[in-house]
C-alpha cells in the first residue's frame, strides 16, 4: 500500500471544479492539510485569486487558489467553529483524510502578501 495518497481529487470534472470554485471566497482563509502526506501542520492561506484551469490531462480542470493549484482531499474550508475537508463536503470519493481538522492541530500562519 503507498505511504501517502497524492493527488485523490485535484483533478476534477469541469463541473466539480466550478463547484469547488463557488465553495471559497476572496479574502477567505482556507487550511491545506495532507494526514497521508505526514504533514504536522495545517498552512494557513488567505485566498487572493480564485481560477478554474485546464489540468493539462484529458478533460480535467484544477482548482487554482492564489497562484497554486490545490487539490481538495487536503483543502479544509470555515464550517463554523470546524474546519471542513472541500472534497467531502461535495461528495468526492477521497480517502485517509479526516471529515474535520483535528482542533488541536497547529496552523502555520498565512505569508504576507509580498509586493514588487
Amino acid at each position: 500500500m503507498p505511504s501517502a495518497w497524492a493527488d485523490q481529487a485535484a483533478f476534477l470534472q469541469r463541473q466539480q471544479a466550478v463547484q469547488a470554485g463557488h465553495q471559497v471566497d476572496l479574502d477567505q482563509e482556507v487550511r491545506l492539510y495532507c494526514r497521508p502526506c505526514g504533514d504536522e501542520l495545517a498552512e494557513s492561506l488567505i485566498i487572493t485569486q480564485i481560477g478554474i484551469h485546464p489540468a493539462g490531462y484529458e478533460d480535467y480542470f484544477e482548482l487554482w487558489l492564489n497562484d497554486r493549484s490545490v487539490d481538495l482531499a487536503y483543502t479544509y474550508v470555515p464550517d463554523g467553529e470546524r474546519w471542513h475537508n472541500l472534497a467531502l463536503l461535495l461528495g468526492l470519493e477521497v480517502v485517509d483524510v479526516p471529515q474535520f481538522l483535528p482542533k488541536d492541530l497547529e496552523v502555520l500562519p498565512a505569508d504576507p502578501a509580498v509586493e514588487f
